[in-house]
């Protein structure tokens, strides 16, 4: 009874890896949103101001520490949800969500 446990488990462990690979396809598109918002960071002098995480289907996740004014950072985010390869934006400050998540 104890081997047919152990291939039950190794099957599910092995059908849970499967699920977590990341196609070369979302690397790309990962890193392509990485570069956009760095850039777009930098050049609003946002860097030190923000803190992302691209996720593999180009949907990035910001948050902005408290010096960040609400226009800036809407600006920022309508900008980036105009982007074709952002595919959404979710962005909070202090821990609220100041632009609601729209795909």
């Amino acid at each position: 009874m104890r081997p047919i446990l152990l291939v039950f488990v190794l099957v599910c462990l092995a059908g849970c890896a499967s699920e977590q690979v990341v196609s070369p396809e979302q690397i790309a598109l990962q890193n392509k949103v990485d570069s956009i918002v760095a850039q777009e960071l930098f050049a609003r002098k946002l860097d030190e101001h923000a803190s992302y995480n691209v996720h593999t289907d180009g949907f990035v996740a910001i948050k902005f520490d408290e010096e960040v004014t609400f226009q800036t950072y809407y600006d920022l985010v309508e900008w980036m949800r105009a982007k074709p390869e952002i595919k959404g934006v979710r962005a909070s400050q202090m821990g609220r969500e100041v632009c609601p998540v729209r795909r």
